[in-house]
């Protein structure tokens, strides 16, 4: 498909909008992909919530599917992922089209409701990009924007940025399909995702995944593909001037490929429970080996980071991926001998930050040839440094979480803590969640139960798992969390983690040249 040169073309506010500042009405800076999931779309409570964003510089890209490009769609984004409780019970047809079984799974991991804190944290994630920005959401004028503005102003609070404007991508094909006869291609009552994944690439997205993050990279492959630099490109609206849900009327978005499927009037959900009850019973096992209840970790955080080297006291962060996983999504019953699909591993229910840091300097070669990162990507991406505002979402995205916390990172003794540690110290945070956080490494627990196999990341996963190439590549932030939980709940490190943790704050940060990096 011939694409429009997206430089060519620039959405403007609508003459509808408040009026703006020469700067915000300029070609947008921030794209700002999203979608949201809820417990009842006729009573809507946020259940889940995910954020990606790119630049347009990323979105005019021709994906010509080289390698070049797959590096720009996995790595030069920032991305947020939030699973709450909506405390209220989760409808059958909105259950499955989330990929979410039932409300009472998110009360066991101990989700938090969407709350005063989860508005702070995504305005911080927003404030993080480049301005202005533009949330983009199919469907985002009915659903997505005005259930993420409700959920807000239930809160008694509102987004202070009144320049954040948001684009809804339905109205583009609305747009593009005006004066043309398209019934043979596409129903234009019925523009689901799926339907309009099937008119762009005449295929079905089969196995594909409906969780909010998965369907948010659907939409972005759609865009680059189809919308991007679109001639018919509609207005932008103001995400303050976005209405109530109720003083609308939906269109029908349901997907013809997500069916609510009913035996006796309750949803089948048997495999999801033999798990939940496996983990249950490893769980009870693990916590009466604890000395107290504060020795049982409740959350724990898989990090890693990407830097310009290996001095922790001088190179800086390029890269930081975080997942915060419950538990009891970590235990698991497979005895360790046979090789698995990651995926298998990786659980349902997981918050997600991934950040992209522009370094003080220059990447050196040999660090840039390891992680495919160069400061010149990071700078026409409009990437910041590392601030006191990147503390603040750090901070902000760890009470999130159910306490006790713990950090997990793959040789995070001697790396990744220190150098997060020096990092913090240069924006002076002093939030009181540093003192209270435990962290824990992979690397001696792995060394101790296999004192005769190598340790690297690398090696560990391959010699357990099946090759996918979906997964994020070797020495990205976000490839190198994906293996290491995968490798914690194959092998059931989370009892020797817990034994060997430490208190984050009590680490000392080592000035040496020579860390040795182990992933």
């Amino acid at each position: 498909m011939s694409r429009v040169s997206h430089a060519s073309k620039m959405l403007q506010l609508s003459e509808n909008s408040p009026r703006k500042s020469t700067q915000s009405s300029a070609m947008i800076q921030s794209y700002v992909f999203m979608k949201c999931h809820v417990s009842d779309s006729s009573n809507p409570k946020l259940t889940e919530i995910a954020m990606i964003s790119l630049t347009e510089n990323d979105l005019s890209h021709l994906g010509s599917g080289d390698d070049n490009t797959h590096e720009i769609e996995v790595r030069c984004k920032d991305s947020l992922v939030l699973v709450f409780d909506p405390g209220n019970e989760i409808q059958r047809q909105d259950a499955i089209n989330s990929d979410m079984s039932d409300g009472d799974l998110l009360k066991s991991r101990k989700k938090m409701q969407f709350g005063r804190g989860s508005v702070t944290l995504i305005e911080q994630f927003l404030r993080l990009q480049q301005k202005p920005v533009c949330l983009i959401s199919h469907g985002g004028n009915h659903l997505d924007f005005r259930f993420l503005k409700m959920a807000v102003e239930d809160l008694g609070m509102t987004y202070s940025n009144d320049e954040m404007l948001c684009l809804d991508t339905i109205d583009m094909f609305l747009k593009i399909d005006t004066g043309k006869d398209t019934a043979c291609l596409f129903d234009t009552g019925r523009y689901s995702l799926d339907n309009v994944y099937r008119r762009c690439f005449e295929e079905i997205p089969t196995g594909a995944k409906h969780d909010a993050k998965s369907l948010v990279m659907r939409l972005i492959k759609i865009y680059r593909n189809s919308l991007s630099g679109a001639l018919h490109a509609p207005k932008l609206r103001c995400f303050n001037s976005i209405g109530t849900l109720k003083s609308q009327t939906r269109p029908n978005l349901e997907s013809p490929l997500k069916k609510c499927r009913i035996d006796g009037g309750s949803l089948k959900i048997e495999r999801g429970q033999t798990q939940d009850c496996v983990a249950q019973n490893l769980l009870e096992h693990s916590q009466s080996q604890c000395a107290s209840v504060e020795d049982c970790i409740e959350t724990f955080v898989f990090i890693d980071l990407e830097t310009t080297g290996l001095n922790t006291a001088a190179d800086d962060i390029v890269e930081l991926c975080a997942y915060a996983v419950n538990k009891r999504d970590l235990y698991h019953d497979l005895n360790g001998s046979r090789e698995v699909n990651m995926k298998e591993m990786i659980p349902r229910l997981i918050d997600q930050l991934s950040i992209m840091v522009l370094p003080l300097s220059e990447i050196p070669p040999i660090p840039a040839k390891i992680n495919g990162l160069t400061r010149e990507q990071l700078e026409i991406r409009n990437k910041e440094c590392f601030t006191i505002k990147t503390a603040r979402l750090l901070e902000h995205f760890l009470e999130q979480n159910q306490e006790p916390i713990c950090l997990v990172a793959h040789n995070g003794f001697k790396f990744d803590y220190p150098m997060l540690l020096a990092h913090l110290r240069r924006t002076k945070t002093s939030h009181p969640i540093w003192n209270r956080l435990y962290c824990g490494d992979t690397l001696p627990v792995l060394r101790a139960k296999y004192p005769k196999q190598s340790h690297k990341l690398c090696h560990v996963f391959s010699t357990r798992f099946v090759q996918d190439e979906n997964v994020p590549r070797l020495h990205s932030a976000e490839g190198d969390v994906l293996r290491l939980i995968a490798i914690t709940k194959y092998e059931n490190l989370l009892e020797s983690i817990q034994e060997q943790k430490r208190l984050f704050m009590s680490l000392d940060s080592p000035h040496s040249n020579n860390t040795q990096s182990v992933s």
